[in-house]
């Protein structure tokens, strides 16, 4: 049985849970974030831009949504505060954000709509760490490897694995 909680925008613009049990969902336009609550109860939290996107919720308290269109980038709202978002990672960063991840070590990952992999170091800066493999490629980090997953026109279909770089470089994955 799957039960249904209408109301809710059309959620192509992701979905995150956080420590408490509150499941946040993001439509794709307009890019309105409503809260369900852990008893089923849900409302209107919170605004970003609209487009397709995944979002994740950090363990620095934030909520964190990828924007794949326009020059959004990758916007948070903190979770205490509901309400308005602000840039973290412009699009002139990294273009078209489309899944995000952290490692254990809380590096934030943002794959792209076009494949590619980015780490967002702590000086603010973006390391391309795996180069483009196919449009919307789902990227996963897990235990020091990126997780990739193709389905295009080459052939080169499939799951695929690869090591981490050293958070410390700024070296790509061989692919």
């Amino acid at each position: 049985t799957v039960d249904s909680v209408s109301g809710l925008p059309k959620t192509k613009g992701g979905i995150a849970y956080d420590g408490d049990g509150k499941l946040y969902l993001r439509g794709q336009d307009p890019g309105e974030i409503y809260v369900v609550g852990p008893n089923g109860t849900s409302r209107y939290w919170g605004q970003t831009h609209w487009g397709k996107g995944e979002m994740i919720v950090g363990n620095d308290g934030y909520l964190y949504a990828a924007v794949v269109w326009g020059t959004y980038g990758v916007t948070r709202i903190a979770l205490d505060v509901e309400g308005d978002y602000e840039t973290y990672i412009p699009d002139t960063d990294i273009d078209n954000p489309f899944c995000l991840d952290f490692d254990a070590d809380g590096n934030l990952y943002v794959g792209t709509a076009n494949g590619g992999l980015w780490r967002w170091n702590s000086d603010q800066t973006a390391t391309q760490i795996l180069s483009d493999q196919a449009w919307g490629t789902p990227t996963r980090v897990n235990e020091g490897y990126a997780y990739w997953y193709t389905k295009n026109d080459s052939g080169n279909n499939g799951l695929y694995r690869a090591p981490l770089p050293d958070a410390s470089t700024q070296d790509t994955i061989a692919t």
